[in-house]
């Protein structure tokens, strides 16, 4: 039997067995988990990998060679999975609600669980409401349009509720491990349930980071020449992603001490992470958080039961800095410095890596952007072709007419211009951005 036959026959397979086997068969994948085939003898679904059973069905007939799948096969196979695995999840949500929500009621719940339900399923049942109503049936009627599946996710806010879901999962995890797992244990026995609670509220994090992987296969199965759906699955695929780290970002925001700025007024936090941090000859591990408009430097204490504070030591204004991209040969390392500021107050951050790196200055430069255009909005009209120079940065605080750094190690999108550069380079650049725009030239 040939692949051809094989895809006539996918709608009689488990559906999951058809996804795993094909693309196990195509992208060199390990063999598929036994337990995925069904019982039968034939060499097709007995305890042997499909790819196997295909090789040997070549071996015994002569025939010509198959033809791989269509991207649109595996693309609505992909899709297939997506709503197999979702209703698998609404059941799941709805099992929890039904079998252990009633638990929290009993008259012998131990004292410590008292009042606490909200604390060990967080916002469960909203979760449940909002795929059980919504988001299921958006995926099933979007089943033979895969491409489109990216507006089931982008149009609804509700997927905020995971990063909150998470940000609540260590207190959780504490309550069950301290309270609540010999009580919960009876409920798990009397249901014959192979899983316990814990593993069950692992899910709806599991759930998300199901969605990123989805996502990413119907990106490398979608064709360039689909520009738009390309563009809506990644944007769809980063939220995701965003929301898997938000949650940690809210943890760990909830852990900064000794802080005297309202934080909740300084925009969403974009990112936070580890660094090592040179301020002159002074140098320090730090924990640094984004915010939209203000950077905090904070130092990581540890505690007991393994979770982390952090210290405030200084923070600045996102209005008051701008950044050097690139310092040094390491890759790893940027310069974020101060306008108004002497020049050697500068930071410059050493990241862990050379990824953490691209995702802070990528980050970092879009903000200073946004402030640009927020500050200079009339400027906005005027550098509309600058976007297709890729070192090209606006800098908003020269009053002439056209301010742009041209620069390949270093990104100045701030407040103030960049003491950086000589003035014959600054020169230099505007002459060229000048000329090719067919203005004059204002000079620096």
């Amino acid at each position: 039997m040939d692949v051809c036959t094989y895809l006539e026959l996918l709608p009689h397979l488990h559906l999951r067995t058809a996804r795993v086997s094909l693309l196990n068969l195509f992208r060199g994948a390990p063999p598929a988990p036994s337990h995925l085939h069904r019982t039968s003898r034939s060499p097709w679904t007995e305890k042997t990998s499909w790819g196997r059973a295909h090789a040997l069905s070549m071996t015994r007939t002569a025939t010509a060679p198959s033809t791989p799948p269509s991207p649109a096969t595996l693309i609505q196979h992909i899709m297939d999975e997506m709503i197999s695995t979702e209703r698998e999840y609404v059941r799941s949500l709805s099992y929890i609600i039904e079998h252990y929500f009633p638990e929290m009621e009993r008259l012998d719940l131990p004292q410590d669980l008292r009042g606490k339900r909200s604390i060990i399923f967080g916002n469960l049942e909203k979760l449940w409401d909002f795929h059980s109503q919504y988001f299921l049936k958006e995926l099933e009627a979007s089943a033979h349009s895969p491409l489109s599946i990216s507006s089931c996710f982008l149009r609804h806010d509700q997927f905020g509720m995971y990063a909150l879901y998470s940000k609540n999962k260590p207190q959780s995890d504490a309550l069950l491990s301290s309270h609540g797992h010999e009580f919960f244990k009876n409920k798990q026995l009397e249901l014959g349930d192979k899983m316990d609670l814990a593993s069950y509220l692992l899910k709806p994090i599991q759930r998300m980071s199901k969605y990123a992987l989805l996502l990413k296969d119907l990106i490398k199965e979608c064709s360039y020449s689909q520009e738009q759906e390309l563009s809506d699955l990644r944007t769809a695929e980063e939220m995701v992603r965003f929301q898997l780290r938000h949650g940690n970002d809210l943890l760990a925001m909830d852990a900064i001490r000794g802080c005297d700025v309202n934080l909740k007024e300084q925009g969403q936090l974009r990112c936070q992470d580890e660094f090592i941090v040179w301020c002159g000859r002074r140098k320090y591990l730090r924990h640094v958080f984004l915010f939209e408009d203000l950077i905090l430097f904070s130092k990581t204490k540890k505690i007991e039961g393994g979770y982390d504070i952090y210290i405030y030591k200084q923070s600045f204004k996102t209005a008051e800095i701008g950044m050097t991209e690139n310092v040094g040969d390491s890759g790893l390392r940027f310069e974020i410095w101060f306008r108004r500021r002497k020049s050697q107050d500068t930071f410059i951050l050493q990241a862990s890596s050379a990824e953490v790196k691209a995702v802070w200055t990528a980050i970092i430069g879009k903000i200073l952007w946004r402030q640009a255009l927020r500050n200079r909005g009339g400027l906005k009209s005027q550098i509309k072709s600058v976007h297709t120079a890729q070192n090209l940065f606006f800098c908003p605080s020269i009053t002439s007419c056209k301010h742009v750094l041209l620069n390949s190690s270093c990104a100045i999108m701030s407040n103030s211009f960049c003491n950086k550069p000589s003035k014959k380079a600054q020169s230099e650049t505007m002459s060229l951005l000048c000329k090719a725009e067919d203005v004059s030239c204002c000079g620096p």
